[in-house]
This record gives C-alpha cells, sequence and structure tokens, in this order.
C-alpha cells in the first residue's frame, strides 16, 4: 500500500495518475489513440496510458476509477469530474476540505488534508493602483496585510 496526495478537482474532465505512481503499479495499457490534454497553465500534454478499474481507497472506503497517466508535478493522483459525477449529489464545504458522498445505501464523510499553522507564510501587499484612463486619475491606497497558507 502507497500513501498518496489526491487533488479533488471538478475543472477536470477525467480522473489522473502520476507518471511516477503508475510506473510502480502493474495493469498500465496503451490507450489505441494518445489524448492531448489540457492542463492548468494552458498548455496541453499528450497522454498514451491509462489504468483501467484501479481500486483506491480514502479513509476505509473503496473505489474503483479509471486513470489516465499523466505527469502531474505535485500532486500523485487527481479525481475529476468523471468520479465527482458518479457520487452526486453531494455536500463539499469547502473551508474545511470535507465532502459528505453517497456510498452505497450510507453517505460518508471524507475529509482532506488541512494546512499545518506553520506551513502558512505573510504576503505584504504595498499598495494598489488603479487607473481609469489618465496619470491624474491614479489613487494608491495604504498597505494591505493579506495572509496566504501555502500547503
Amino acid at each position: 500500500m502507497k500513501t498518496v496526495m489526491i487533488l479533488v478537482d471538478s475543472g477536470s474532465s477525467h480522473s489522473f495518475l502520476n507518471t511516477s505512481v503508475a510506473a510502480k503499479l502493474p495493469g498500465i495499457s496503451q490507450l489505441p489513440t494518445p489524448v492531448r490534454v489540457q492542463v492548468a497553465d494552458g498548455s496541453s500534454l499528450l497522454c498514451s496510458q491509462e489504468l483501467k478499474d484501479a481500486k483506491w481507497s480514502v479513509q476505509g472506503y473503496t473505489f474503483h476509477s479509471t486513470l489516465k497517466v499523466l505527469s502531474l508535478g505535485s500532486y500523485d493522483m487527481i479525481i475529476g469530474i468523471d468520479w465527482l459525477e458518479a457520487f452526486s449529489p453531494m455536500k463539499v464545504h469547502w473551508l474545511h476540505k470535507r465532502m459528505l458522498i453517497p456510498y452505497g445505501y450510507i453517505q460518508i464523510l471524507l475529509q482532506g488534508s488541512l494546512p499545518e499553522a506553520e506551513s502558512c507564510s505573510m504576503i505584504q501587499l504595498f499598495h494598489i493602483a488603479s487607473n481609469s484612463g489618465s496619470a491624474a486619475s491614479t489613487t494608491v491606497h495604504p498597505a494591505i496585510g493579506i495572509r496566504v497558507c501555502v500547503c
């Protein structure tokens, strides 16, 4: 058993498995026709492999998904709209990173990872300038402190 970091992404059309994780698993197959996948930065990657009917579990609950294999960077797995639709309707509490989903005849609560206080950093925004067409109308606002948590 391997622990993986999973991103839940409703903007992703498919569910994906990172190439580094896939390399250690049996059952990876070639797609009959490679698929071009557009990623968050606007670029596209070519996906030519998948893991059909992958069995994976979260907090003791087992799921099955077909996972496209792609270089994902920070995450080991991305759960996309294909998986999310299969467990609709669901309730999501984004602030507390919780999902209440139907699982057979019951509802289960999945808890995501919460950022730890020591991983937060302070970013200071010194001014914001707005320009509505001429240099004479530019305004500068006082400093604003913004706390950003980075996981």
